[in-house]
Parts: structure tokens; C-alpha cells; sequence
């Protein structure tokens, strides 16, 4: 799974592509949980404009951040990444 994981994540999609929102599990999670960028960025030790970044596809996630995210908020890669 981990092969999987790394080549998702190493296309490094940005947020909209093709007018489609990507991330939109992570962002309905932040929103449910209400949580914001800074929050995300404490949680994972960076900096908020480390999180803006890959949240708009800029930088890519790294499987740590996965990791942490997803044990987190109690969902998969696919419920938080698709």
C-alpha cells in the first residue's frame, strides 16, 4: 500500500484541476472538526504556509503527514486524499 501512497502523492495535485476541488475530504474534515490551517500546521509541526502550500498542490504530503492526518481524523487516504 505504501507503493500506492507514494505514487498518489507524488503527483502532487493542486486543489482544482479540470474545475474538480481536490482534497475535499481533508478540508470537510478541517471544517467538521473546525479546525483552520493553523491548526493542521500544529498538529503536523509546520508552518502555515507549509500547509497552505500543500493543500493547493504546490508541496507534496508527505506519508508522515498522511499518517498523522489520517489517524486524526479516523479516516483513510481515500476518504481524506481523493
Amino acid at each position: 500500500m505504501k507503493n500506492i501512497l507514494v505514487f498518489l502523492l507524488s503527483k502532487g495535485r493542486s486543489r482544482k484541476v479540470n474545475n474538480e476541488v481536490k482534497f475535499s475530504g481533508l478540508l470537510a474534515e478541517m471544517g467538521r472538526h473546525g479546525e483552520k490551517q493553523k491548526d493542521v500546521a500544529k498538529l503536523l509541526g509546520l508552518s502555515v504556509a507549509s500547509v497552505c502550500k500543500r493543500l493547493s498542490g504546490e508541496t507534496k504530503w508527505t506519508l508522515g503527514d498522511v499518517d498523522i492526518l489520517c489517524e486524526h481524523y479516523g479516516k483513510d487516504y481515500y476518504q481524506l486524499f481523493k
